[in-house]
């Protein structure tokens, strides 16, 4: 018989919309429960995941989100090819790996260019609201690789046309990085996501101590 899946009466549309039933419950379940693991992760660790924490946690700025998209992504991944079947269970995937970037880093860009025209573009726009205190340097500090620091600022001085920010260095353990922020007002976080909030932490009670400003933050890989 048309329709028919043969003598025990299911029909092929019956047997379709059964499929397309438990794939949604399925991708409802699935998402949640990582949900849930990435929020016990939150909890567990001390290490900085997204933007909106350190937003939440110590009040500051963004001034840019940056979060590579590993090959073992599947939103980094090529289009889908091969069966219907198949294809169906590759988006399903996708979308659920879409979700779960998404709940763990937030507005992160994946786009490292992109990272630095917004770091640029709000440096450039802090530096305007505060025209009147005419501010000639930013001083960008962290706890990380000297050369990502150098990078960094290297990277957002050759877009914006200027030499504002430059990179000083850890200010809780050397000296030259200390000195680097003696006369300046203004500084900028670097921090990377192996940065513990702890860490974090430290850094920003120095810099109270020294009264000094902190224009934002810069959170990549």
């Amino acid at each position: 018989m048309s329709g028919s899946s043969g003598g025990n009466g299911i029909t092929r549309s019956q047997a379709l919309k059964s499929g397309v039933k438990f794939g949604i419950i399925g991708l409802i379940l699935g998402f949640f429960l990582a949900a849930g693991f990435i929020v016990f992760k939150a909890i567990v660790e001390d290490k900085i995941t997204n933007a909106g924490e350190i937003t939440y946690l110590f009040g500051l700025r963004i001034f840019g989100d940056y979060k590579s998209l590993g090959k073992s992504n599947a939103i980094a991944g090529p289009k889908f090819a091969g069966t219907a079947g198949a294809g169906n269970s590759e988006l399903r995937a996708n979308a659920i790996d879409s979700m779960l970037y998404k709940l763990s880093y937030g507005d992160a860009l994946p786009d490292k260019d992109k990272f630095y025209e917004v770091a640029a573009a709000n440096i450039k726009t802090f530096v305007a609201a505060f025209k009147d205190e005419d501010i000639k340097e930013i001083s960008l500090i962290g706890r990380i690789d000297p050369d990502a620091l150098s990078n960094i600022a290297r990277s957002v001085n050759t877009i914006n046309g200027d030499e504002t920010v430059k990179a000083a260095g850890d200010i809780i353990t050397d000296a030259a990085a200390i000195n680097a922020i003696r006369d300046v007002k203004y500084t900028l976080l670097a921090a990377d996501r192996n940065t513990s909030k702890k860490n974090l932490s430290t850094q920003l009670q120095k810099l109270k101590g020294l009264k000094k400003q902190v224009a934002g933050i810069l959170l990549f890989d």
